[in-house]
């Protein structure tokens, strides 16, 4: 396996996101934005 492609694999498993930008709880604000918004609009 190509080092760089096991470098991400092992961020991955201590927790870390690859490449991306957003942390968990990052991650976790925009889901419930997300869910919050769709709630609304549901409810009209």
């Amino acid at each position: 396996m190509p080092d760089h492609l096991q470098s991400r694999t092992d961020d991955m498993h201590k927790g870390k996101a690859g490449k991306s930008r957003f942390s968990p709880s990052t991650i976790a604000i925009i889901s419930i934005l997300v869910v919050v918004v769709a709630g609304i609009i549901l409810l009209g």
